[in-house]
């Protein structure tokens, strides 16, 4: 939600190369996967990139938030594609740190 984070800048994306979704602390929502549905089966979309970041006025965590998110979306029965589902962390120095959701093994 924070408007702050040029997504699109970070990820070198121009006007139309991906759907965008914002939300308050990247909370991945009932409201956030119904948006990803219908980004996937009607605007063909296929990876999904999540993004919290430092600092975060909603979050306290926000490493260990994005992993369970990562988590919820991977593990989605009604998203169609969850091949690609990665995490980042945007710093306070401007970088992206990639987080991995824990393999289920490790559950």
């Amino acid at each position: 939600m924070d408007a702050r984070l040029g997504v699109e800048t970070m990820f070198g994306l121009r006007p139309g190369d991906a759907h965008v979704i914002r939300n308050a602390g990247g909370c991945v929502t009932d409201d956030t996967l119904r948006s990803l549905r219908l980004s996937q089966t009607v605007g063909g979309t296929s990876e999904i990139l999540l993004v919290h970041h430092e600092d975060c006025a909603a979050l306290g965590d926000p490493a260990d938030d994005l992993r369970a998110c990562l988590i919820r979306l991977r593990d989605n029965q009604e998203l169609p594609h969850t091949d690609v589902v990665r995490g980042f962390v945007y710093t306070r120095g401007g970088a992206l740190r990639e987080i991995r959701p824990e393999r289920a093994e490790n559950r």
